[in-house]
C-alpha cells in the first residue's frame, strides 16, 4: 500500500470523521493536547493488503516517534484489501464500531490510566516495563503522586529482576530516575504555587515525528475543522 493510496482512502473517510485531519498514512484527532489519538494504515508483506490501527500516544514527556504500544488493530477479520469493492463502507463501519469507541475511552488522563491498568492486570508477571513507565508518567501528570510512587516501586522491582539486556536495563533505569525527579518537581510546583503554575496537565512538551511528513495541524482535514497549532 503506497502513501498515495492511503491518502486517497483517508481523504474519502475524513468527511465522516469530524475533528480528524490526515497526513501520510495516518489520520489523527484534534486538538492535540495530552495525547495524540488516531488511525494508522500499516503495510503488510502483500502490497494489496494492509492493517489499520487505532492508537493513542501520550505526549508527556516529549516523544520523537509515533508508536503503537498503546492501541489495537481493528477489523482484521475483514482482511483489508485494496481491491475490496466495499472497502470504504467496510472501513467506515469498523472505524465507528471499534476504532472510535477505543479512542474515546482513552481520550482523557483518567481513561488512559484505566486502559494501562487493565493492560497490566492481563498478565502482571510479564508486564512490559514501558507500560509501567507510561502509567507512572500519566499518574504524575494527573496529580496522583501516591499511585505514581506505587507504579515506580513496581517498575524498580522489574529492574531488579532483569538478568539480561543490560543496555535496555540501563535505559529503563535512567527513565526511572527521571520519573522520580519529575515526581518531586511536580509535587513541589503544585504545593508551592498552584495558582502560578496551573494544573499538573499544563506541563507538556510535544514533538512529532518528521517521518510522517508534517506537524500536527498541518495535514489535510475533514470538513469544517480548522487545524490546531501545538
Amino acid at each position: 500500500m503506497t502513501t498515495k493510496q492511503c491518502q486517497k482512502i483517508a481523504k474519502d473517510l475524513l468527511p465522516a470523521l469530524p475533528g480528524f485531519v490526515g497526513t501520510g498514512k495516518m489520520v489523527y484527532k484534534l486538538p492535540v493536547d495530552d495525547f495524540l489519538h488516531g488511525l494508522y494504515f500499516e503495510n503488510t508483506s502483500d502490497a494489496g493488503c494492509f492493517h489499520i490501527w487505532a492508537f493513542v500516544l501520550p505526549l508527556f514527556p516529549s516523544c520523537d516517534v509515533v508508536s503503537f504500544n498503546y492501541g489495537k488493530r481493528i477489523g482484521d477479520a475483514l482482511n483489508w484489501r485494496l481491491d475490496n469493492p466495499n472497502l470504504l463502507a467496510d472501513l467506515g463501519s469498523a472505524i465507528h464500531t471499534d476504532g472510535i469507541p477505543f479512542l474515546n475511552a482513552v481520550s482523557t488522563l483518567a481513561g488512559f490510566i484505566n486502559y494501562l491498568r487493565a493492560e497490566i492486570d492481563i498478565d502482571r508477571q510479564r508486564v512490559n516495563p514501558h507500560t509501567l513507565k507510561a502509567l507512572a508518567y500519566t499518574l504524575i501528570e494527573s496529580g496522583e503522586y501516591t499511585c505514581a510512587l506505587d507504579a515506580l516501586a513496581e517498575l524498580k522491582h522489574r529492574f531488579d529482576k532483569l538478568t539480561s539486556g543490560l543496555a535496555s536495563k540501563k535505559r529503563m533505569e535512567k527513565s526511572g530516575k527521571h520519573l522520580v525527579k519529575e515526581l518531586g518537581v511536580r509535587s513541589q510546583r503544585v504545593n508551592d504555587s498552584l495558582r502560578r503554575y496551573g494544573s499538573v496537565g499544563g506541563y507538556r512538551m510535544i514533538r512529532y515525528s518528521q517521518r510522517f511528513g508534517c506537524e500536527p495541524g498541518r495535514g489535510s482535514q475533514s470538513n469544517g475543522d480548522k487545524p490546531a497549532r501545538v
